[in-house]
């Protein structure tokens, strides 16, 4: 059993597995097919990936924005380690945390991980690492039948706490951090929505 975010992280190959198996595969595809699609009507010069994993985001972001210089960051070197196994001319991977990072960018983006961080500290960090006008992509899940039983699943595995947040609750809390925010709804089975911010 690998009970502790440390192991569960440090072998990423297991859990990459995990999403081979449908519904994980489909709704891991549509949540990025969605913020795809609304971060390239903005193509934003300098990107921030927050919680990069292995770069499977990354490395759809770095081909459809091929222009833009992309830091994709994670705090497991495992998880890096494996990323960069997939050089990408226009990306930097970096064993980091969010609050490690002192530069600004035009958009951040974030598949699935705010969720697991410390939400107004997130936003606060979020709001200080953009540019004026700037952008951050966010996915981000409710609550579902579904995400009930993922998240006991999730923080009995780990040990750590999974956030589910109402889209209105989030958008409320990304408006007193700063921010404009839109929500686009993914999918309804798993509760998944983009909230779309503007500095």
């Amino acid at each position: 059993m690998l009970k502790s975010p440390q192991k569960y992280y440090s072998h990423p190959i297991l859990r990459e597995f995990a999403f081979i198996f449908p519904p994980l595969f489909f709704w891991r595809y549509m949540a990025t097919k969605t913020l795809l699609r609304s971060i390239k009507k903005k193509y934003p010069d300098r990107i921030l990936e927050v919680g990069c994993g292995t770069g499977f985001l990354t490395r759809k972001l770095s081909r459809l924005l091929k222009d833009s210089q992309i830091t994709a960051i994670d705090p497991v070197p495992e998880m890096i380690s494996i990323a960069r196994r997939y050089p990408l001319s226009n990306v930097n991977y970096v064993v980091a945390r969010m609050e490690d990072i002192n530069e600004k960018f035009d958009g951040l983006v974030a598949l699935h991980v705010y969720q697991l961080l410390p939400l107004k500290s997130a936003l606060h960090k979020t709001y200080q690492l953009l540019e004026n006008h700037g952008n951050a992509w966010i996915t981000l899940t409710s609550v579902t039948p579904f995400t009930r039983i993922h998240k006991a699943f999730f923080e009995y595995i780990t040990e750590q706490n999974i956030n589910l947040y109402h889209p209105e609750t989030f958008k409320t809390l990304c408006i007193e951090a700063g921010f404009d925010c839109q929500i686009e709804k993914i999918s309804y089975t798993e509760g998944s929505y983009l909230a779309i911010l503007t500095k």
